[in-house]
């Protein structure tokens, strides 16, 4: 069987690989109101540092993965500057683990996915615990080839540390990342923080390489 990986940079032609980006965002109803929306505007503003950061070296592309009441794949992957961001509404429950699966597919897809792209970056944001059974996707997309070497971030609004829903979101960072803590307000600081990590990979040498970003509660 052959080893599943992601080039370095020796590797890399002239042409831009890609450097996926994957929103999973909670929309449940508890995210109605000035959740919601500050949600919708951090997407926007990280969607246009995005277009405004094109490199030679990775191509940024989004997919968003919404899961509130129901999961959809509210926007397939695509290149950032393509995207024209619809906003989203909040309702229903939280359903995590048919959110993780649809990403755990995504990430799995070579064709959506070339094994010659960079690792991709996971954006987790939450405001609960999940109402659905997450608990077999969760630990197959962090066990699996490709969903063990993603980058992981979380951002958990209105949570407490050493709560179940805390304690989800702490098993789904990858190493060295921190689970981020706050209310509505925080929301814009956590993804301009995501923003910046992402961005400073396209202008590395090696994509491939997490750097390390001043926190935004620092």
């Amino acid at each position: 069987m052959t080893e599943e990986r992601f080039v370095m940079p020796e590797e890399i032609t002239s042409t831009a690989k890609k450097l996926p980006v994957i929103l999973m965002l909670d929309v449940s109803g508890s995210m109605h109101g000035t959740p919601i929306a500050t949600l919708n505007n951090s997407v926007r503003e990280m969607l246009e540092t995005f277009s405004d950061s094109e490199s030679v070296n990775a191509e940024i592309n989004v997919c968003c993965v919404t899961f509130g009441g129901e999961v959809n794949e509210a926007v397939p992957l695509q290149k950032a500057s393509e995207i024209e961001w619809r906003d989203l509404s909040a309702n229903g429950c939280t359903p995590l683990g048919q959110a993780i699966s649809l990403v755990d597919s995504i990430v799995s897809d070579k064709e959506k996915i070339p094994s010659n792209g960079y690792r991709p970056t996971v954006v987790l944001v939450s405001d609960g615990a999940p109402t659905d059974d997450w608990q077999r996707p969760f630990r197959a997309f962090l066990e699996s080839k490709r969903g063990s070497k993603c980058q992981r971030l979380a951002l958990g609004i209105n949570m407490s540390e050493g709560t179940p829903e805390y304690n989800v979101l702490k098993e789904f960072v990858s190493d060295g990342e921190q689970v981020f803590l706050g209310n509505a307000g925080e929301i814009a600081k956590f993804f301009k923080y995501a923003t910046m990590s992402v961005v400073t990979r396209t202008k590395s040498v090696n994509p491939n390489v997490i750097p390390k970003i001043v926190s935004p509660y620092d």
